[in-house]
């Protein structure tokens, strides 16, 4: 049996027995027996381009291949399944083959770190932490996080999780990480921004922002781009480019190209793409703004007039195209020069999160717990994924796999076009040699060839 393709435990389905071509029998009439399979969890392809060859499996003329067809239209495509402690997780990071995520508890005590095999779900370490930690940054075999109770930043050895180094901040840390030409930065609660030395953990220098960094930074060319709050809850934040070069007087001064104060902007995450820096604010605006003179290029409020319900995420931009949600679950897409209106569409769910986009197709996470997939071009919608979480499910889109946080668990889900195709795998059944009698078994919403578990993605029209 091919070990990327190992079995699953069976749910009722119905069996095609070969020896009787074309005739269903319900598995309903077995329901008193239990359902087996060797392994609770999928192992993934190792190849998406080639196709297992089922030479133990054999498929005799007697299988009724048109219904076997059918069954393989039906799959869903799991590779595998991850449980962790906790019961919804922060946004998953993927670098160099691993998942890293954060899984934390309901009342925000408990928190465990863990570093997982992307192929196989196998996890590689974990960490037990006190209370909220940032997102993580990696680069070169090191990852990065902050810690809230310890008022840290840790470098950890990214294959083992050994611990590297530390250094210690006036005050708590929660900012995401981002590491640059051997510098990692990071803000801490006392509006501290920290350039940190990631080989040695010592402070290069650091920057007294306006309000808390609590969001991921952004480099680019060689500077980098800070989002702070305000200094009162109600106070407009501050948005600041900082030359990442520069030093002057005590490091600090000159390294300010330009700050600037966008009315409601409380410190969310900002893109860039090209030229232009884009951002939303809390009073339902979506700016771009020149990323080298902080000059406002265009804003656009892209709802009916009389809704003030705000654009709570960040915007993503793909090809001449900006994406953005309002928190009432209408997303919309925007011309990425002009700020026009291309079309909305609204989600079954508030949505707090940001969209992510994947070859012409977005994804966002709603409060239905479904992480929903919109076509970008025309805003249709498509696929859904299973999902859970406390505000929006966590997900994160990885080359032919989309990871979605589940019920305490973190489930690896081929997207459509990347599963093997119904069509070719029917050939594989047609052209393998005859060897034994194959039993089919259509399990609900997935298939399996004599015990082997079959990934694919939906028949071609």
């Amino acid at each position: 049996m091919d070990s990327n393709l190992i079995g699953s435990p069976i749910p009722p389905g119905f069996i095609l027995r070969s020896q009787e071509p074309g005739r269903f029998e319900s598995a309903g009439e077995k329901k008193d027996e239990p359902a087996e399979g060797p392994c609770d969890q999928l192992s993934p392809s190792t190849d998406r381009q080639s196709l297992p060859r089922f030479s133990h499996a054999a498929a005799p003329s007697s299988i009724d291949m048109a219904a076997a067809a059918q069954a393989l239209a039906k799959t869903q495509k799991a590779r595998w399944e991850f449980s962790h402690k906790g019961d919804m997780v922060q946004e998953p990071l993927i670098a160099d083959g691993v998942v890293y995520i954060s899984a934390i508890t309901d009342n925000l005590i408990g928190k465990t770190l863990y570093a997982i095999d992307e192929k196989t779900g196998n996890k590689l370490w974990e960490i037990k932490e006190k209370s909220r930690t940032s997102g993580f940054a990696v680069q070169d075999g090191v990852c990065y996080y902050s810690s809230e109770a310890e008022k840290k930043l840790f470098a950890l050895d990214a294959k083992t999780g050994k611990k590297l180094w530390e250094f210690q901040a006036p005050d708590g840390m929660i900012s995401d990480p981002v590491v640059h030409d051997g510098v990692v930065y990071a803000g801490d609660y006392s509006r501290n921004f920290h350039a940190v030395d990631i080989k040695t953990g010592e402070e290069l220098w650091n920057f007294k922002t306006r309000g808390v960094v609590t969001g991921r930074p952004v480099v680019s060319d060689d500077v980098i781009y800070v989002g702070c709050h305000g200094k009162q809850d109600m106070d407009n934040g501050a948005i600041y480019a900082l030359s990442t070069k520069r030093k002057g007087l005590r490091g600090l001064l000159t390294r300010v190209l330009w700050k600037d104060r966008p009315d409601g902007y409380h410190g969310m995450d900002v893109t860039i793409r090209g030229n232009h820096l884009y951002l939303s604010t809390d009073d339902g605006n979506i700016v771009a703004m020149d990323k080298e003179s902080g000059d406002v290029k265009w804003k656009s409020k892209p709802w009916e007039k009389g809704q003030m319900l705000v654009v709570y995420p960040s915007p993503v931009v793909a090809g001449d195209s900006l994406y953005c949600s309002r928190v009432d679950g209408t997303v919309f897409s925007l011309d990425a020069s002009t700020g026009e209106k291309r079309w909305q569409a609204t989600l079954p769910g508030n949505i707090h999160g940001s969209p992510q986009e994947r070859n012409g197709v977005i994804y966002i996470g709603a409060a239905d717990k479904q992480v929903h997939s919109i076509d970008g071009s025309t805003g249709k919608m498509l696929n859904t994924y299973p999902a859970s979480g406390r505000f929006d499910p966590s997900f994160m889109l990885g080359e032919d796999t989309i990871y979605v946080s589940h019920g305490g668990k973190l489930c690896a889900s081929f997207y459509p076009d990347s599963a093997p195709d119904a069509e070719q795998v029917m050939q594989e059944l047609e052209d393998a040699p005859e060897k034994e009698k194959a039993v089919i078994e259509e399990l609900g919403d997935t298939l399996s060839v004599d015990g082997i578990r079959l990934n694919v993605r939906r028949a071609l029209k």
